[in-house]
C-alpha cells in the first residue's frame, strides 16, 4: 500500500484495477440501494408540465428545435393561442443558440448579453402618449426585481432568476410576422454568457421529513467480501495465461476463441448465419461457468490453435424469442492459454507486475512497497486485494448515502416555476435539484461558507484543460458562455456537496431492507 498526506492509498495496477472490475462486474452498492429506495418509495420524481411541481403526473413534452425557438413557441394542443403559440416578432439571431420557453401572459428568449421578454398587447399602437400610459416597467433591488404592467394587468412581478443591470432596460412595441402586436423588453445581463434556464425566480418550499431525512446504509457481509477476493484472484490469473502454441485444450485451460451462430438445418448441417452465438476475442476457461453452456466446455476440450469445431447448443431465455431452439455454434480456436496455479508463485507475479507498472509512474515505487516481490505470498495478495474491496466497497456505500439524502430531500420539496424548454426530465431534475439546493444552503446560512474565489480558480482551472483533440487549451467563440457553463457547474457541485454534508448530520439512519 502507498501513504499520501499520512494517509493509506489503494494500491495500483494490477490488484486495484483487478478489484475495480470485479465490484463494478458484482455489482455495485450504489445499484442495490437505488432498487432498495425505488421499494420502498424514495426517489420517485415524476415530471409532467414544467410549470407543474415535481409531483406533478409524468407526460413526455414535444419541444421545439432551438433553431426555431426564437421565431415560433409551439403550443402542446391545437388552438391554444397562449404564450406558447405565439409567433415573436425576431431579434438577435443568436437566440437560437440559447434555451427559450414561455409562461402565464409572456415569453422569452435570450442572446449571450440580453434577455428578451414578449408580452401580448392587442389595443396598443407602435409609438403615441396611451402606449406609454399602459405600459409600465420597472427594475429595482440592484437589477433582482421586476415588475411588467401592461394595460393594467402585471404580466411580471417578482424576482429574476439573475440579476439583469439596472437603468439599462427598455420596452417597445413590435409587429410579429402574424401582424400581432407585442411588448417587447429588452434586459441586459449582469453577467454575460450566463445561460437563464427561467425568466423569474423558482419558489421553493420545504416539508415532509426535512431535515431529518432517512437513509439506510447497506455493509458487505464477510461472504460477499470472500466472493469478490476470490472472483478478483480468478481475474489476475486469467491475466497471467500463458499461450501454449500447439497444445492440446484441456479443462482449465483458457481459450482465445471467434465464434459464429448458425441455424441448425434438419439434416444436422448449418443453416443461414444468426447475431446470436456470435462474438470475437472472447475468452473462455474450460471447466469454469464463463456464461457458456457446459456442452460448449466439453466440445472444446481437446481443441487446437486454428482449429474450428461446429457445437450444437441450446439457447437459454437471454436469446429472447430463440430461447429454447438448438443452433450449431463455430467456434474458432485462436489461442490456448495455460493458466497458472493459484499458489505464491502466482502472487509473486502479480507483485512484481505491479512494481513495475509503479515504478514506472511520475511519483515511481513507495518505500512501502519496496519488497522482495519473490517473498510475497498468496495470503498477502488476498490481504491487499481485501483492503481494496473494503476501501472501494466503502466509497460506493457513502455516495448511496448521499444519494438516498438527495432523493429525500427532492421528495420533500415543491418546486414552483414556469422552466425554458429545456429538453429532457433529466435536464429538468437538475433544475428543480439546483433550485431546492440553493434554498437549503441559503435558508440553512450555507451559502456564506462557499469560498467563491476557490470556485472562479477551480473554473479557470477546468477551462485550461484542452478539450479532445487539442494540444492547448483555445477559446470558443464565445468566452463570456464558456465561462458562466464551467462556473456554473463548479459552484453547484460545490452548493450540493455542501447541502449534503449538512444534511448528513441531521439525517435518521435506518435499517437497511431486507434482501
Amino acid at each position: 500500500m502507498r501513504r499520501r498526506n499520512g494517509q493509506r492509498q489503494p494500491v495500483l495496477l494490477p490488484i486495484r484495477a483487478a478489484a475495480a472490475l470485479v465490484v463494478a462486474a458484482l455489482g455495485s452498492l450504489s445499484a442495490l440501494h437505488a432498487l432498495h429506495a425505488l421499494a420502498r418509495g424514495v426517489g420517485f420524481v415524476a415530471f409532467g408540465n414544467q410549470r407543474c411541481s415535481m409531483q406533478a403526473e409524468r407526460r413526455s413534452a414535444v419541444l421545439p428545435s432551438r433553431l426555431h425557438r426564437s421565431l415560433m413557441l409551439r403550443a402542446a394542443a391545437a388552438g391554444d393561442r397562449g404564450a406558447s403559440a405565439w409567433i415573436l416578432p425576431s431579434v438577435e439571431k443568436d437566440t437560437g443558440e440559447f434555451l427559450s420557453g414561455s409562461g402565464t401572459g409572456y415569453a422569452w428568449v435570450q442572446s449571450s448579453a440580453t434577455m428578451y421578454v414578449f408580452a401580448a398587447a392587442p389595443d396598443l399602437e407602435s409609438s403615441g402618449e396611451r402606449a406609454r400610459k399602459l405600459v409600465k416597467l420597472e427594475i429595482e433591488e440592484e437589477g433582482s426585481m421586476i415588475r411588467l404592467v401592461v394595460d393594467g394587468k402585471d404580466i411580471l412581478n417578482g424576482l429574476l432568476t439573475h440579476p439583469v443591470k439596472p437603468g439599462e432596460e427598455i420596452w417597445m412595441i413590435e409587429d410579429a410576422p402574424d401582424g400581432e402586436p407585442y411588448v417587447v423588453v429588452e434586459l441586459e445581463k449582469q453577467n454575460p454568457g450566463r445561460e437563464w434556464t427561467s425568466l423569474m425566480r423558482p419558489k421553493v418550499s420545504i416539508g415532509g421529513d426535512y431535515p431529518r431525512l432517512k437513509y439506510a446504509r447497506a455493509s458487505v457481509t464477510d461472504e460477499q467480501q470472500e466472493l469478490t477476493v476470490n472472483a478478483t484472484l480468478a481475474h489476475l490469473r486469467r491475466q497471467l495465461g500463458e499461450v501454449s502454441p500447439g497444445k492440446v485444450a484441456e479443462m482449465g485451460d483458457q481459450l482465445l476463441v471467434d465464434m459464429q451462430g448458425f441455424e441448425l438445418q434438419e439434416d444436422g448441417s448449418r443453416g443461414e448465419s444468426l447475431s446470436m452465438g456470435t462474438a470475437s476475442g472472447q475468452k473462455i476457461e474450460l471447466g469454469e461457468g464463463s456464461g457458456f453452456p457446459p456442452e460448449l466446455h466439453k466440445e472444446l476440450v481437446g481443441i487446437r490453435s486454428n482449429e474450428t469445431r461446429d457445437v450444437r447448443i441450446t439457447l437459454g431465455q437471454r436469446a429472447g424469442e430463440l430461447a429454447g431452439q438448438t443452433i450449431i455454434c463455430a467456434v474458432t480456436c485462436r489461442q490456448v492459454q495455460v493458466l497458472p496455479e493459484l499458489d505464491d508463485a502466482m502472487a509473486a507475479e502479480v507483485k512484481r507486475r505491479e512494481q513495475v507498472t509503479q515504478a514506472a509512474t511520475e511519483e515511481g515505487l513507495d518505500e512501502e512497497d519496496e519488497i522482495d516481490p519473490t517473498t510475497f505470498t498468496l495470503e498477502q495478495l488476498k490481504a491487499e486485494i481485501r483492503d481494496e474491496v473494503r476501501q472501494r466497497t466503502g466509497g460506493e456505500e457513502q455516495a448511496t448515502v448521499r444519494k438516498q439524502l438527495e432523493f429525500g430531500l427532492v421528495e420533500a420539496s415543491d418546486v414552483d416555476c414556469e422552466f425554458g424548454n429545456l429538453g429532457s426530465d433529466a435536464a429538468l431534475y437538475q433544475e428543480k435539484l439546483a433550485a431546492i439546493v440553493i434554498e437549503v444552503a441559503q435558508r440553512e446560512g450555507l451559502e456564506a461558507m462557499i469560498d467563491m474565489e476557490a470556485i472562479k480558480k477551480e473554473t479557470w482551472d477546468m477551462l485550461a484543460i484542452p478539450k479532445q483533440g487539442q494540444t492547448i487549451a483555445e477559446v470558443g467563440k464565445d468566452p463570456d458562455r464558456e465561462f458562466q457553463e464551467t462556473q456554473t457547474k463548479v459552484l453547484r457541485r460545490r452548493r450540493l456537496e455542501r447541502v449534503l454534508d449538512w444534511l448528513e448530520q441531521q439525517a435518521v439512519e435506518t435499517d437497511p431492507p431486507s434482501s
